[in-house]
């Protein structure tokens, strides 16, 4: 029987992130994002017109082709949204998955389609299900450093991991 480590230290969860797939980083940032949006102030970048826009850009894309597009900003992909995310400071990055995961319907279809996914191995599976339970026991300060160290090794970043690790 595979038993998974309930209790992770924040360091675990941002390594777990940082090699986990496009879908379990799209996923992991949501998660985390509706906990603060529960529990915490907006970040500061919450109300920037350059945040909307591009969330504008992203749901005018095709339904079935909404997931591919946050993979593509999660991974590094030179593409023109991609590179549009990419162009964001960090702040704006933080307000962009915080916005896109509080007050847009657009990211629960690339949750359900993560969470029926039949790619994902038992592991996976119960791993992401640990890391779910994991975001909802950690306090807001916690949660805020993994959000934002998520944040950052996501887009061109994660390009360059990806580069340095293969």
């Amino acid at each position: 029987m595979l038993v998974t480590d309930l209790s992770l230290s924040t360091h675990d969860s941002v390594d777990w992130f940082e090699h986990g797939s496009a879908d379990i980083r799209i996923a992991i940032l949501h998660s985390i994002a509706q906990r603060l949006y529960k529990n915490a102030a907006p970040p500061a970048a919450f109300f920037s017109q350059v945040v909307q826009q591009l969330i504008r850009q992203v749901e005018y894309v095709p339904q079935d082709q909404k997931a591919d597009v946050l993979k593509e900003m999660v991974s590094g992909a030179n593409t023109r949204l991609a590179v549009a995310y990419d162009d964001l400071d960090v702040n704006m990055q933080l307000a962009f998955w915080y916005r896109l995961a509080n007050t847009t319907p657009l990211m629960a279809h690339t949750i359900s389609r993560l969470e029926t996914a039949h790619h994902l191995t038992l592991e996976t599976r119960l791993t992401l299900e640990a890391h779910f339970r994991d975001i909802v026991k950690r306090d807001v300060n916690e949660l805020m450093e993994i959000f934002k160290t998520a944040v950052s090794m996501t887009g061109k970043a994660a390009h360059q991991l990806a580069l340095r690790a293969g």
